[in-house]
């Protein structure tokens, strides 16, 4: 039987896009008879293949991975925000090093790619692997009535913008006046960008429109994007964007300000893209939402309609299989 560890960073247990990825995948394999296992790096032993988490370089050298194993894969979520730093060269030639170790480069998005090999070069044999989308059955759609609903589902960190779209919103607060909004933030963090969000929300007086409901279990998400109307992407740049992926699922339009993988996942019937400035489109486009509502019908199916265009994981495991079959893995 074929075998294949993915090798993921030690906090695979946590609750985001890329630890998602990781499981998902895995579990796809398993159901195609590969001898699929996720593993972290701390427990990292001999495996004949390989699959490895570009963020495990902070844990692993390219002399111990080349010693416990014959065959290994990248597995390129995108770039980690530190590699985009302009004082962090060093920490680029630590990340290529690592990944030129690697035999082939799998990518979650073309995006990634394009990003990736700008920072550090062209790597050898890529293949681009978008994730699945039919993990998560769609839910019923139970909106909030009388209540405009703005989802997001981000960990409470810098690089997810959160901060700069609470800002947003405290500045569009004259328009959004006579709407009956709401933003509800799903995702853990309680470290020093959480104490920052929830300060701002008391400065700008946005308590009673903002809440931050915390991390919760994948099998909950269903029933949360259920209640969200308008997806919100608040990431300057997200290299996939899994969970706006799953907000197409339940047939949430997406409001978007990420530069990556979303402007190449939505169309322009289920998506807004905008700057950090562009409130009066902001406002033009929900207040729309909110007065016509077969606008907002409109609006739903199209999200559902691009969502039934996305893979499945099972595709996602067999074109897997197919490029390391051919790379002579197995």
């Amino acid at each position: 039987m074929t075998s294949l560890a993915l090798l993921a960073p030690p906090n695979v247990s946590a609750i985001s896009g890329g630890n998602l990825y990781d499981r998902y995948l895995v579990a796809a394999l398993q159901n195609e008879g590969v001898k699929a296992k996720l593993v972290s790096s701390e427990e990292f032993g001999r495996e004949p293949v390989v699959l490895v988490d570009e963020l495990c370089y902070r844990y692993l050298g390219r002399e111990e991975l080349k010693a416990k194993t014959k065959h290994s894969y990248a597995l390129i979520h995108g770039p980690a925000s530190q590699w985009l730093l302009p004082d962090e060269t060093k920490k680029r030639a630590q990340v290529k090093s690592f990944l030129s170790a690697m035999r082939g480069h799998v990518f979650v998005s073309q995006s990634a790619r394009a990003l990736t090999e700008d920072l550090l070069g062209s790597l050898a044999h890529p293949l681009v692997l978008t994730p699945g989308h039919d993990h998560l059955p769609r839910a019923a759609r139970k909106p909030r009535s009388g209540h405009l609903t703005f989802l997001t589902v981000a960990r409470l960190s810098p690089e997810k913008g959160l901060l700069n779209f609470l800002g947003f919103l405290h500045r569009s607060a004259e328009l959004l006046a006579g709407l009956p909004w709401r933003w509800v933030v799903v995702g853990g963090g309680e470290g020093e960008e959480a104490q920052k969000l929830r300060k701002a929300v008391k400065e700008f007086g946005l308590q009673p429109r903002v809440e931050f409901r915390g991390e919760v279990a994948p099998s909950q998400m269903g029933a949360i994007y259920g209640e969200g109307q308008i997806y919100v992407s608040t990431a300057p740049y997200e290299s996939y964007g899994m969970a706006l992926a799953e907000a197409l699922v339940h047939g949430l339009f997406v409001v978007n300000f990420s530069n990556g993988g979303p402007r190449e996942l939505l169309s322009e019937e289920c998506g807004l893209h905008l700057q950090g400035d562009e409130i009066e489109r902001f406002f033009e486009f929900v207040s729309r939402y909110a007065r016509d509502r077969a606008f907002a019908r409109k609006c739903h199916k199209a999200s559902y309609e691009r969502a039934s265009l996305l893979p499945t994981w099972r595709s996602r495991a067999l074109r897997l299989i197919a490029y390391l079959k051919a790379q002579e893995a197995w």
